[in-house]
């Protein structure tokens, strides 16, 4: 090539602006230069300046025109390659014209106006119907008429990388939509159909412009795993494109002209031909892949033979390379590929943003229960991240990154928008409904898009453990009920998570067993929660402390609550393996680094240290209460609202049993956090932990030494009520019989009205408790409503009761001393049973009317 047509070519590669600049400086220092000369002549040597003077104006004249010429011809130069260039290379769009991509234009109309139906009045929707139908039909024949050639340049088949690059981007104007319309409406191609809503038209062309890119992109995967010859088609498209990207920087020779057009035969070598079945269009998509291949080897070998006698050979190999990275040539077989495979052609952005999304959904998907999502803090660099997903991503893309950015009204509404789309994968759109309100806190209304999740895939381990834990932290409805059906799941998911093959995984359903069982309220609660300590023993096995310290420190929080609450054993026992486990969890989980999960395990600490049945009573009840106000340093009502209730409760219940300072204050104390508690935990959003506090609150009047008491004790009996609407024996077992207890104790004491009804209130609460509460299940609580009812059948002697009534009263409490013994309960026996047996002898005694064989011989209630 000449060295004139080789600054041509480079200088017709300028961009107009600059080729201009380039144009006016050249002319101005022409027109410098002269004048310099013409200055010097004329004001030179004396022989001279005739000679300047005489030819001034023609010089300049002269570079004038040179200027003008050079300008010209600059042009022409351009204009000249631009016509070498057009007849070598033609584009793209002409050369790889896949007819298929028409069709499957109409399938994507069609389907992205199907979308909008269910939407729509009657009326609008059975137009739109039969919009869709015929864009399905007819619309290779549409966009054959030269007028839709015009109108609508964009959505030409050779047109549509631009939507499959970038579908979330509006695909056409308002125009442009409106024109799409009226091509579809078979009375009038000039104007749009009309709509009975006026709000249809709008919400039609929104969808258009929103949804086609996405429409076509799904229609291209569906078509590429029916028959694939559309998608091969794009993907000849795309090559092409790259091909003309390419050609553009190669230096323009006779040599890379025959270079590219070889390369162009052996692509429309593997053009589909029309009527081809899917075998043949594969063959030829594998062949097609090894001459490609086969290509780059020769030019590759030609460079390393020939490099300096073939000055095109650089530009050959790296046209070819091009192409080779445009049609992903390493191990390339189109029928084994997955949906990903046409998203090769995707933009750099698109590869980050989708690794973006990768990391939200990993750090945002749930996987242990037994810790507040709520509280779950990010890392900066993943909120920024979020933040840039929120802002670039696609739709489903914004709705994870809303989710982690705790918007999650915003990523309910993008995922509704989302699932009324036929073409979204539902599967996927469920699990990230179900994870949304689960990192709300939600837990209930996770369960439903959860579930629905797992029936489109009953055999996705994953599936199971998203539903379970979902179920393990409902709060309305049978818990019981919830309880087993996550059960069910976890022992489920461990037949494909199994130890030796997922370990990681296997661990977090161990954690998850053991928080369902602590949770049953049904059943034997010493087996229950044996069952939980076994299976947090077990996931300790794998999270070390080394290798998963949160993880560890999470189910040593939740393993010291299963031995807080277990109602077999010594209790100062369990209770110090509870403040044990808890000590090694805060070793983990610190303030600074783990803020909310320190404050549920103080908050937890402080439970254990308030039932501690031994050392000092009120230096227990203080450490409770130290370990209740640092949590709520941190769970405050703003950040926090469901925890800070919780840990006032707590701190109430603390309060409620502090033995010394003045009584009526700390009672007080402990009404006003229960009432705090009650603004939140709320009967609608909180049922249990509105019964539980209703139940302390109970308590708390009960006991309350100044005042009315009966006042006082009716507010009591009112409490408990209340709890036991919500607290039924059916559902919550336990909590009825606690305060099935509690009411009977209200009763007992009621100084006013028929003093003997009033007991007889009691005596039958305190038996319906027994009926939970009993010896083999619950030994020390049946032992304290044993001890009640004793103390009931001897108050109502006193009203008439007589002798059988008190040796009732004497039969339950002996009964007690079965379980609290002077050496396992010091403090209860010497101050309550021994005391207790020893005024019922004296009554027994009293004037002679039994002897100490008889009182002796009564035998202990069962």
């Amino acid at each position: 090539m000449s060295v004139p047509f080789e600054l041509a070519r480079r200088y017709s590669r300028l961009p107009r602006w600059s080729r201009l600049c380039l144009q006016a400086l050249a002319a101005a220092l022409g027109t410098g230069l002269a004048l310099a000369v013409f200055a010097l002549l004329a004001t030179g040597e004396a022989e001279f300046r005739p000679f300047g003077q005489d030819w001034r104006w023609l010089s300049l004249t002269c570079f004038a025109a040179l200027n003008l010429v050079a300008a010209v011809l600059g042009n022409r130069a351009y204009d000249a390659y631009r016509t070498w260039e057009d007849a070598r290379l033609p584009s793209a769009g002409e050369f790889f014209r896949n007819h298929a991509l028409t069709r499957l234009v109409g399938q994507s109309i069609g389907m992205t106006l199907r979308a909008c139906e269910p939407e729509l009045p009657d009326a609008d929707a059975r137009t739109v119907h039969r919009l869709a139908e015929r864009a399905e039909r007819d619309w290779p024949e549409i966009a054959a008429q030269e007028h839709a050639r015009e109108r609508l340049p964009e959505i030409r088949d050779d047109r549509l990388l631009a939507f499959v690059r970038d579908p979330q981007r509006p695909a056409l104007s308002d125009d442009q939509v409106a024109d799409l319309l009226a091509l579809l409406h078979p009375d009038d191609l000039d104007e749009a159909p009309e709509f009975a809503d006026p709000a249809t038209g709008p919400r039609v062309r929104q969808a258009i412009a929103r949804r086609f890119g996405e429409a076509l992109r799904q229609a291209l995967k569906r078509d590429f795993a029916h028959r694939g010859e559309a998608a091969y088609g794009m993907w000849l498209d795309i090559a092409g494109e790259l091909l003309a990207q390419g050609a553009a920087g190669l230096p323009s020779t006779d040599d890379n002209a025959r270079a590219l057009e070889s390369v162009r035969v052996t692509l429309s070598l593997g053009l589909p031909v029309a009527g081809a079945d899917a075998a043949e269009i594969r063959a030829r998509m594998a062949a097609q892949a090894e001459r490609l291949d086969g290509v780059y080897r020769a030019v590759r070998a030609e460079g390393r033979a020939s490099r300096r006698l073939h000055g095109i050979t650089h530009g050959r190999l790296a046209l070819v390379a091009l192409l080779v990275v445009a049609v992903g040539l390493s191990g390339w077989h189109l029928h084994q590929r997955t949906q990903g495979t046409l998203e090769a052609g995707q933009q750099r952005s698109d590869a980050r943003l989708a690794a973006i999304e990768a990391q939200l959904r990993e750090a945002l998907t749930p996987k242990q229960a037994g810790e507040d999502p709520t509280q779950r803090q990010l890392p900066p660099e993943l909120i920024a991240k979020a933040r840039e997903l929120a802002e670039r991503g696609n739709t489903e893309q914004q709705a994870v990154a809303a989710i982690a950015l705790k918007q999650h009204a915003e990523a309910d509404r993008l995922i509704q928008d989302l699932k009324r789309d036929p073409l979204a994968e539902t599967f996927r759109l469920l699990t990230l409904e179900g994870g949304n309100w689960y990192n709300a806190g939600e837990f209930d209304r996770a369960i439903g898009p959860f579930e629905q999740a797992l029936a489109l895939r009953p055999e996705e381990p994953a599936a199971m453990n998203n539903a379970a834990i979902a179920h393990v932290q409902a709060r309305l409805g049978d818990i019981a009920a919830h309880q087993r059906e996550a059960i069910s799941l976890l022992t489920q998911a461990q037949g494909t998570w199994t130890r030796e093959a997922h370990p990681a995984e296997w661990a977090g359903t161990q954690n998850n067993l053991g928080l369902a069982w602590a949770d049953m309220p049904i059943g034997d609660r010493a087996e229950n929660f044996g069952k939980a300590i076994a299976a947090y023993g077990l996931a300790l096995e794998i999270q070390t402390r080394e290798a998963n310290p949160e993880e560890w420190a999470m189910t040593q929080n939740n393993l010291g609550n299963a031995w807080l609450f277990m109602p077999t054993g010594d209790r100062a026992k369990n209770l110090g393996k509870a403040i044990a486990a808890y000590g090694l969890a805060l070793e983990v989980r610190t303030r600074e680094a783990h803020p909310a999960g320190w404050a549920t395990t103080q908050n937890n600490l402080g439970l254990a240290r308030a039932d501690m049945p031994t050392g000092d009573r009120a230096e227990n009840l203080g450490k409770a209460i130290a370990a209740h106000g640092l949590a709520l340093e941190v769970f405050t009502r703003e950040a926090h609202p469901a925890d800070w209730a919780m840990t006032q409760n707590n701190l109430g219940n603390a309060w409620a049993q502090m033995p010394t300072g003045d009584r009526a204050e700390n009672l007080g104390k402990a009404i006003a956090a229960y009432a705090l508690a009650l603004e939140v935990h709320t009967r609608e959003a909180h049922p249990v932990d509105w019964a539980s506090t209703q139940n302390n609150l109970g308590i708390a009047w009960q006991f309350m030494p100044t005042g009315d008491r009966a006042q006082n004790l009716g507010k009591a009996i009112a409490a408990y009520t209340l709890a036991l609407e919500v607290s039924t024996r059916e559902a919550h077992p336990a909590d009825w019989a606690l305060t099935q207890n509690n009411l009977g104790n209200a009763w007992r004491d009621m100084p006013t009205g028929d003093r003997a009804e009033n007991l007889g209130k009691a005596i039958a609460a305190y038996k319906l408790a027994l009926e939970v509460r009993t010896r083999e299940a619950q030994p020390t609580k049946w032992a304290m409503t044993r001890f009640n009812l004793g103390v009931a059948y001897w108050a109502r002697e006193g009203m008439g009761g007589g002798w059988p009534d008190l040796r009732l009263a004497i039969a339950s409490v002996r009964a007690t001393e079965s379980v609290v013994t002077e050496a396992d309960f010091p403090y209860d026996y010497r101050n309550r049973i021994a005391p207790a047996l020893q005024a019922l002898r004296t009554a027994w005694l009293q004037d002679g009317h039994g002897t100490q064989a008889e009182f002796d011989a009564i035998p202990p209630a069962e």
